[in-house]
Formats: C-alpha cells, sequence, structure tokens
C-alpha cells in the first residue's frame, strides 16, 4: 500500500526504535509476539477514502508476515476474521487504557487489516545506491544487461551456458556479494537481510520473452 510522506517517516521512526519506549507501543507488540509469533513495528489509524470512509486500523508486520494474518480457508477478502477480532478487542482494551484514539474505543466501529513497509524502504535504498551498483557492473565484462527493478539487481550473461559456467566459477557470487555490500553501505535502516541479485541470460530474454524485459518481470 503506498504510504503518504509522514507515514513512512513515522514508520522509519519505529524501524529505529524510536517508539521502543511508548507503553501502548510495547503492549500491543507484547500481545502481537504472544499471540501470532509475530513481530509488530507500529500502527496507523486513519480512514478509507470517499466520503463514506470507514474507521480503519492498519498494523505494520514484516511483509513475511502478513500471510498470518490472511485467511487460506474461508477467505474473506485474504482477511483472517478470527485474528482481527482479536487484535480489535486488544487495541481497543488499549485505547481505553491510555485514552487515545476516541473512534477505536468499540471494536465494531472500525476494521484491521496488515500492511507491510519494507517495499518502499527498500526502494528508498535501491534509488540511493542504483548509481554505484551499475558503475560496478560496468567493469564487468560478462556482463550484457542490467536491470533494477522490484528492489532486486537483474544481471543477464549472453546465453544459458554462462550463467552455469560463472555460478561454478565463482564469479556470480563474486558479484553477488559485491552489489550486497554497495546496498549495505546505504541500508541506514538494516532493511536488506539478503543479496537481492538475480542472474539470467540475454538468450532467456529474447528466447522467451521477445527481448522485453516489461514481459520479463511480468
Amino acid at each position: 500500500m503506498f504510504l503518504k510522506d509522514h507515514e513512512y517517516n513515522y514508520l522509519k521512526e519505529c524501524k529505529k526504535g524510536v517508539y521502543d519506549s511508548d507503553p501502548m507501543v510495547a503492549e500491543f507488540r507484547a500481545f502481537f509476539i504472544s499471540e501470532f509469533g509475530v513481530h509488530l513495528y507500529g500502527y496507523i489509524c486513519d480512514k478509507t477514502e470517499g466520503s463514506s470512509g470507514l474507521n480503519r486500523l492498519r498494523y505494520f508486520v514484516d511483509a513475511d508476515s502478513r500471510n498470518v494474518f490472511i485467511d487460506t480457508v474461508e477467505g474473506y477478502g485474504n482477511r483472517d476474521r478470527v485474528k482481527e477480532k482479536r487484535i480489535k478487542a486488544k487495541f481497543s482494551e488499549l485505547c481505553a487504557k491510555y485514552g487515545l484514539n476516541d473512534a477505536f474505543l468499540e471494536p465494531d466501529n472500525y476494521f484491521a487489516i496488515h500492511d507491510e513497509f519494507e517495499s518502499e524502504m527498500k526502494q528508498e535504498i535501491m534509488n540511493a545506491c542504483s548509481e554505484d551498483i551499475r558503475k560496478y557492473l560496468e567493469t564487468v565484462g560478462e556482463i550484457k544487461l542490467v536491470d533494477i527493478a522490484f528492489n532486486s539487481v537483474f544481471i543477464f550473461f549472453e546465453c544459458d551456458e554462462h550463467v552455469a559456467l560463472y555460478e561454478a566459477s565463482g564469479l556470480s557470487k563474486e558479484i553477488s556479494e559485491h552489489v550486497y555490500s554497495l546496498i549495505k553501505e546505504k541500508d541506514y535502516l538494516d532493511i536488506f537481510k539478503n543479496p537481492q541479485v538475480v542472474f539470467d541470460s540475454v538468450q532467456t530474454l529474447n528466447d522467451k520473452f521477445e527481448g522485453n524485459l516489461i514481459n520479463y518481470h511480468r
């Protein structure tokens, strides 16, 4: 979900630990750990867009943890309504305890949905280091094409045979580690946990995707 500037800045502060001492945040996080085994970064109370906007609680977790809150059996719009009910009950209890968010004192007055922030934070970091990555990759003669998209670096060798060859020789590992080091130099949020590098060939791009990177990424 696209974040507004003030929401994004708030979540960066959550990531940096600015709200770790906030008692309501601490209690809500403890609830998420005990109930779901998931770390909660923060939450935002707002309304959906439109004249008949609904009160909404957005709670932010790691991208990999979002499946915990998806109903894979009944399907209910991808929201696990049982867990949503438990989350709303706890959140309303905490709002009453700390005298916050009057519109959210009654669980029936709003809905709650999980959200993530990593994609936008990763995009910020990738934007900051993409030029350095491209300059480095230009020095590697075996590389024929580079595309930085979806917070990853796609590297194309000439043909499929070269993909296997350079993996075996260790060149791909060397490239991947160097790219990752360039990313981590800019990663003040410590958001990237592994190399975001994909190796493929121009041969595959041409044969299977008509040489079109848009088709390749679909």
